[in-house]
């Protein structure tokens, strides 16, 4: 938990330092059974900070290892699953691995879809997320459409001021732009 703590303060050192040594403790203490959910979080963590210091090959490693572990143990459809396929999404896109960034969201989308709780954010969040990939595909048709549909519901679930909904409307406006709508672009924009 100090871990993820660090993550979302933005304190990647820290969380890098706090991950690493929850893992050698969870790989330690679960020594029998390297599937534990313990070790998986501790990945996670990891796998997470070492994303934000830009250490990216060894980042998705830890994420892969997360989300492969998770639905061996709990099985494929497990929302566990869709979570880190959704959090290997941005790495595997920054290191230009955009058919497996595509791939991985449209699986996290799958898994949000058949498991999370209605009216929650995390099947809209990870259709952003594929609309993302789409988007540095160059397939602005098919992110437009997306797009088109899932601002408007990011941004009623999680308020106009969300990264989250500031992204969706960015990339609305950029898709947009894309197929020649730029009136219709800065519509988006604040």
């Amino acid at each position: 938990l100090l871990a993820l703590a660090y993550v979302f303060n933005g304190e990647a050192l820290k969380a890098r330092d706090a991950a690493a040594d929850s893992l050698r403790l969870a790989l330690k203490f679960h020594a029998d059974d390297p599937l534990h959910p313990d070790v998986t979080s501790a990945r996670v963590a990891l796998g997470r900070a070492l994303g934000q210091l830009g250490e990216l090959r060894p980042a998705i490693e830890q994420l892969e290892l997360a989300a492969r572990h998770a639905a061996e143990r709990m099985g494929p459809d497990a929302i566990e699953v869709a979570f880190f396929k959704h959090n290997l999404v941005p790495r595997l896109m920054q290191v230009g691995e955009l058919p497996r960034a595509l791939e991985l969201a449209q699986e996290a989308e799958q898994g949000f879809q058949r498991r999370a709780q209605p009216g929650a954010h995390f099947y809209p969040v990870s259709r952003l997320s594929r609309a993302s990939v789409l988007l540095a595909m160059r397939q602005a048709p098919q992110a437009l459409a997306l797009l088109e549909a899932t601002q408007p519901e990011v941004e009623k679930l999680m308020g106009p001021k969300n990264p989250n909904s500031r992204t969706a409307r960015r990339h609305l406006a950029l898709a947009r732009a894309m197929q020649g709508q730029g009136g219709k672009a800065l519509e988006v924009l604040p």
